[in-house]
């Protein structure tokens, strides 16, 4: 039995920084956001719902792998013709936007971008692709953390995404320095 090929138009807009999908088959397609991958209900046409027969796809849901975060698709249950095509977002190649320092010496003080991580000491701001250095010489006047009336032993540090995906580093060098003063506050 010989499959039938499709083709796809895939052109890139460098002034918008964006990508339009079409067909010029007489066909129907999909872009499936996160949420619709993750979904069980989630019909991908492979008959899924026979009895008997066993999802063709299923998705992990602790690492989707997509490109949706890139290409900004968050609008579910969207059929796209050879009449209306797909528009991306503006088109984020940055694995991380921001790279989140944890550790044991805040605390559990701090408030991080998701409910309950209590352990955030720093957001690094995510200025270079990947390889490349990442500088973060920014410090403001209330970037402390209280640790008082702690006694340090051993001191743990996890880099993670904002998702707290552990971010492995795959032998590439880390540096960061602590500084513990006293802080008087402006009256």
């Amino acid at each position: 039995m010989l499959k039938q090929v499709r083709f796809f138009n895939v052109v890139y807009d460098p002034n918008r920084n964006c990508m339009n999908i079409s067909s010029n088959d007489l066909i129907c397609f999909q872009i499936f956001t996160d949420e619709e991958l993750i979904d069980p209900a989630t019909d991908f046409g492979q008959n899924s719902n026979l009895p008997g027969q066993p999802r063709l796809f299923t998705a992990d849901k602790n690492n989707l792998a997509s490109i949706n975060q890139v290409i900004k698709n968050y609008t579910s249950g969207e059929v796209y013709t050879d009449i209306k095509s797909y528009q991306s977002g503006f088109l984020d190649f940055l694995r991380y936007n921001n790279i989140y320092i944890s550790s044991n010496i805040g605390g559990y003080q701090t408030l991080g971008p998701k409910r309950l991580q209590r352990t955030i000491v720093r957001k690094v701001p995510v200025t270079a692709g990947s390889g490349m250095v990442i500088n973060d010489r920014v410090n403001g006047k209330h970037d402390i953390l209280d640790c008082s009336k702690v006694t340090l032993s051993t001191l743990e540090f996890k880099f993670h995404d904002v998702y707290e995906n552990v971010i492995y580093l795959n032998g590439c060098h880390v540096s960061f320095s602590l500084v513990f003063t006293t802080v008087v506050e402006d009256r």
